[in-house]
């Protein structure tokens, strides 16, 4: 049995990729930007009264409406994928799909490195003598 998740629950799944006695494999998908009309107005509405407080907000709407319908990712595609990952004997535990999923990837990746590497010694400095 494979169980599909999205982006948001894959924190909670990180490094817990199957559970061998109950035969349950979970992969959390990591999709970049899909195209679809999620984020039209008919999808997506939005308050007609605008609070100032709210303005960071309204800035990021924006970008996503330069972004809507401009996404490189294929729905069906994506959606063959997972189909792809459900038939899965050893599923993976975490799948990033699309391009910018994997730039994001590999952007984290970079920086992790970097950082551990900037604090080797402290990380090393706690071991008994």
């Amino acid at each position: 049995m494979t169980i599909i998740l999205t982006t948001l629950s894959r924190k909670a799944f990180s490094g817990n990729k199957s559970n061998i006695i109950f035969n349950i494999q979970v992969t959390a998908i990591c999709p970049g930007g899909v195209r679809t009309d999620f984020l039209d107005q008919t999808s997506m509405k939005r308050p007609a009264k605008q609070i100032e407080d709210y303005d960071v907000v309204r800035q990021t709407m924006s970008g996503f409406d330069r972004l809507n319908h401009n996404q490189s990712g294929d729905p069906a595609k994506v959606a063959q994928a997972i189909i792809e990952v459900i038939k899965m004997v050893q599923a993976p535990g975490c799948l990033y799909l699309g391009v910018g999923a994997l730039a994001a990837l590999q952007h984290q990746i970079n920086h992790v490195v970097e950082e551990v590497n900037q604090n080797v010694a402290l990380s090393q400095s706690t071991e008994h003598e």
